[in-house]
């Protein structure tokens, strides 16, 4: 019978994500319609340094974070209003340009920023796209409740701290325990943030069961960002290992961790199936591509041999036979009550 289910499942987490993943996709109209007022306000003011380029990372922000509340909302068995949309959306816009602002920032400009950023309504915006935040700001304000005003807003300035943060990533010798806090705060916090824009609050489980799922989440992105970060001098989850054997041991632990924690919640059976199914499929996606890696390094992989591959060759390749004959058969067997039994 879970066959049958899971099959049903995979179809259904399939077409989800092609609506999530590309640019022509369900979720990407959705942001490109919510962006447009925004995008057509900046044009009196922007003087060309709002690139399209940026609009388009804004929209990739909007769409995960969207995404992630759509998820939850699921679990939740309720449906997100209009007014719950744009806040979930609106948060992704703040995020995409506030990671514009903070990493492409000299250290010494880095105070007034984030003097801004905290604060966007005190401050007057000295550039274009200090105006664009500020009114992607004022939208995401108004579109809360009143039932979940502060804990949303909360949830964001921790956001927004963990990406300050972030920027020691680029410390060569920024220790192991700084780094994983570093990571886990990252999107742990955002991952909260989606949450939080449902008009439900978050007891104290539920708050620490999303933040390792998002540490998760985190984990599984710097597996795929690993040849990009290593090679722009970024420390992440999957470089600071010698092996892929390290890596899946490490990624397995946290894997065990957040679902252990899920499962502790009382969640209602059928949409809490699903739900862990998704990740659990991310898991699985994440280590058919530590296998690839191996497979890229001729069985034996090493991080500046990894890097001397050619950047395309090293992203994640779901649909790749080899990954394939990885990956479906640990779907289709995936087991809600002992999820991570069949990871190894």
């Amino acid at each position: 019978m879970n066959l049958f289910k899971n099959l049903y499942h995979l179809v259904k987490l399939t077409l989800d994500m092609r609506s999530a993943n590309r640019e022509s996709g369900a979720l990407h109209k959705k942001a490109q319609k919510m962006m447009q007022p925004f995008i057509q306000a900046a044009e009196v003011y922007n003087d060309g340094s709002i690139t399209p380029r940026m609009h388009k990372k804004m929209q990739w922000y909007m769409v995960e974070t969207l995404w992630m509340s759509e998820q939850f909302a699921q679990l939740h068995q309720t449906k997100l209003d209009h007014a719950t949309q744009q806040a979930s959306a609106f948060s992704g816009a703040l995020l995409g340009i506030s990671d514009i602002l903070i990493d492409d920032l000299p250290e010494g400009s880095l105070a007034h920023t984030q003097n801004f950023l905290y604060a966007p309504d005190q401050h007057t915006p000295q550039t274009p796209l200090e105006k664009l935040y500020l009114a992607y700001f004022q939208a995401f304000e108004s579109c809360l409740s009143a039932d979940n005003r502060v804990q949303t807003k909360e949830y964001y300035w921790a956001s927004l701290e963990a990406q300050v943060a972030s920027r020691r990533q680029f410390e060569p010798d920024l220790p192991s325990e700084d780094l994983i806090q570093i990571l886990k705060d990252k999107c742990g916090y955002t991952t909260l943030l989606c949450r939080a824009v449902l008009p439900l609050p978050i007891d104290a489980s539920e708050h620490t069961m999303m933040y390792e799922l998002g540490a998760l989440v985190q984990f599984i992105n710097d597996i795929n960002d690993l040849h990009k970060d290593s090679t722009q001098g970024i420390k992440n989850f999957a470089n600071q290992f010698d092996t892929t054997i390290a890596m899946k041991k490490a990624l397995l632990e946290q894997t065990t961790k957040a679902f252990g924690l899920f499962q502790n919640i009382g969640y209602k059976r059928k949409s809490a199936i699903y739900f862990l199914f998704i990740f659990h499929s991310f898991v699985v996606v994440s280590l058919a591509q530590l296998r690839y890696y191996e497979h890229l390094c001729q069985g034996h992989y090493k991080l500046e041999r990894f890097l001397k591959l050619p950047p395309k060759s090293t992203k994640v390749q779901p649909f790749l036979w080899q990954n394939l004959q990885f990956s479906i058969p640990k779907m289709l067997n995936f087991d809600f009550t002992h999820p991570t039994t069949r990871l190894n």
